[in-house]
């Protein structure tokens, strides 16, 4: 009788230790989706952040443009800026209001990020 119960639990610990092994592969798989997971979590942050950041200072430099352009004689005008906002194009477009004394200025600040196109508009009346 000793013997049956010395086999069994031999047997006992074959099959508890492949157990262990299977739980801990499947363990692994699962910390690694969940991982996957939290990693593109944080890369859409990241990219939300960077993109946020961005259009504020486009709306910076939209205000700059209005500044700047709002005694502008011409009817079109467009550009990029200087070192460091290379990356941001402006263009501006001058409407008068019928009937008044007044300009409509309409000003676009745009910037890419990877694949996409972002752009702030702003309008500024003045006087002709």
């Amino acid at each position: 009788m000793s013997r049956t119960i010395h086999c069994n639990k031999r047997q006992a610990l074959r099959t508890h230790a492949g157990l262990a092994l299977i739980e801990l592969l499947v363990s692994i798989v699962i910390i690694g989706v969940g991982m996957t997971g939290i990693i593109r979590a944080l890369d859409a942050c990241v990219r939300t952040s960077f993109v946020s950041l961005e259009k504020e200072r486009a709306q910076s430099l939209l205000d700059q443009v209005l500044c700047e352009r709002s005694s502008f004689s011409g009817k079109d005008d467009s550009g990029f800026f200087k070192a460091p906002f290379e990356r941001f194009g402006w263009s501006v477009t001058k409407e008068i209001v019928k009937g008044t004394e007044l300009s409509e200025f309409l000003c676009t600040v745009s910037f890419h990020h990877g694949d996409k196109c972002y752009q702030v508009e702003g309008k500024r009346l003045c006087s002709r």
